[in-house]
C-alpha cells in the first residue's frame, strides 16, 4: 500500500497511534449539528481496546473549522506526546494540518 507516513511533528518518529478522532458535522457557521468522538482509551494501553467509548452531542461550538471537520489524534511511542492532523473545510476550500501538543 502506498501513501504518506505520518510522522511526530514533535519527535520526527514514523511510531505513531491514531487514538482519538473527532467528527463535527455542521453547516457553514452554524453551531448546531453533530459532534461525534471515538477515544480509544487514552488511559490505558495502546493495543487494548476494552476502553473504546462513542460520545455523541448536539453542540458544534468547540469546532475548529467553519463546516464539517474531522480531527484525528495520534498518540507517539518514542516521545508520548500527542499530535493532531485536523481536515477542514474553509471558504470552499479543503484544507489538511498537522500539530504537535504538550504530553499528556
Amino acid at each position: 500500500m502506498k501513501g504518506i507516513i505520518f510522522t511526530c511533528p514533535n519527535c520526527s518518529s514514523r511510531l505513531t497511534h491514531h487514538r482519538k478522532i473527532e467528527i463535527f458535522t455542521k453547516a457553514e457557521d452554524d453551531e448546531k449539528g453533530v459532534y461525534t468522538v471515538v477515544d480509544m482509551n487514552p488511559a490505558g494501553p495502546v493495543d487494548d481496546n476494552s476502553g473504546i467509548t462513542v460520545k455523541m452531542e448536539g453542540n458544534v461550538s468547540g469546532c475548529p473549522g467553519q463546516e464539517s471537520t474531522i480531527v484525528i489524534t495520534f498518540w507517539c511511542e518514542e516521545c508520548s506526546k500527542d499530535s493532531s492532523v485536523t481536515i477542514l473545510r474553509h471558504r470552499g476550500e479543503t484544507m489538511i494540518f498537522s500539530r504537535g501538543h504538550n504530553p499528556r
